[in-house]
């Protein structure tokens, strides 16, 4: 997550140009690291990419809706990042935190430019792996810029979730929180009352 996320709360598309400058500074920054330069491509692409799908109609002339994942995909997703995380782990580096953001970052993007709510939830754990990461190596600037990020990605999260309840998003997920919210609602009156307004 870059430092012009507080934009994309909002869905706009002038992230994507600011977003693309600001991983282009990186590249040249970080020319040396080819890893990491792979990666910044990675997120320059994926930006392309969201520009297009947000503002480009489907077939039907719908635009791309902020929306919650299905349950089969999210616990996929899940089973596939960590088989990742695992297998970079264990081949690549053993610093399983830096991995694990990386891992992380990557599906969190693409997430992020399908309009999926989750993209958020899964910003918040890689800021926060990056400032605890940042805090260790000393690098206390980069660790408040991570604390900031994690206060703007919790403010996505709950931005997004009204906007994709708005949306009409009748995923499992909305449903299981509507039911909770209803039950704690109907619990605080007496039955005998509820059934009379009925």
């Amino acid at each position: 997550m870059d430092l012009v996320a507080f934009v994309d709360i909002n869905n706009t598309l002038v992230t994507i140009p600011i977003g693309d400058g600001y991983t282009m500074s990186w590249i040249e920054a970080l020319a040396t690291f080819s890893g990491l330069l792979l990666l910044q491509s990675f997120f320059f692409s994926v930006n392309i990419y969201g520009w297009y799908i947000w503002t480009t109609p489907n077939a039907q002339g719908e635009i791309l809706e902020v929306r919650w994942l299905s349950k089969p995909t999210l616990f996929l997703l899940a089973g596939v990042c960590m088989v990742a995380i695992t297998l970079l782990t264990l081949y690549i580096d053993p610093f399983f935190f830096a991995l694990a953001n990386a891992v992380l970052s990557v599906v969190a993007q693409i997430l992020l430019v399908r309009k999926y709510v989750e993209s958020r939830l899964l910003w918040v754990v890689i800021c926060t792996i990056g400032a605890g990461i940042s805090a260790i190596q000393g690098v206390y600037a980069m660790s408040v810029q991570y604390a900031i990020l994690v206060f703007i990605s919790v403010n996505g999260i709950r931005a997004w979730a009204r906007t994709a309840i708005r949306n009409g998003d009748k995923t499992l997920a909305q449903t299981a929180a509507w039911n909770t919210v209803m039950s704690k609602s109907v619990s605080r009156y007496d039955l005998n009352t509820f059934n009379e307004c009925m």
